[in-house]
């Protein structure tokens, strides 16, 4: 990303684990948003998103992917 995340005037990136065509019910890909963040270089804060349902998923997800914070709808809504 380097300087067109500069260019662009991003704050931070919001990433989801999944494509748009890939079912709620599939698993999130941790090694997807991963591949975001390492691109992003520090540069940017990047937000993991997908299959955040308690803490454990939040922690899961910051040390596997290195994302600053996770953002939740679904798990939040059900409970």
């Amino acid at each position: 990303m380097g300087i067109y995340t500069i260019h662009a005037g991003a704050s931070h990136l919001t990433i989801h684990g999944r494509t748009r065509h890939q079912a709620s019910t599939q698993a999130v890909s941790l090694p997807s948003i991963k591949f975001a963040v390492d691109a992003a270089k520090g540069e940017v804060p990047c937000v993991g998103n997908g299959d955040i349902w308690n803490l454990d998923d939040v922690v899961t997800m910051r040390e596997e992917t290195g994302v600053r914070g996770v953002m939740a709808a679904r798990g939040l809504l059900a409970k």
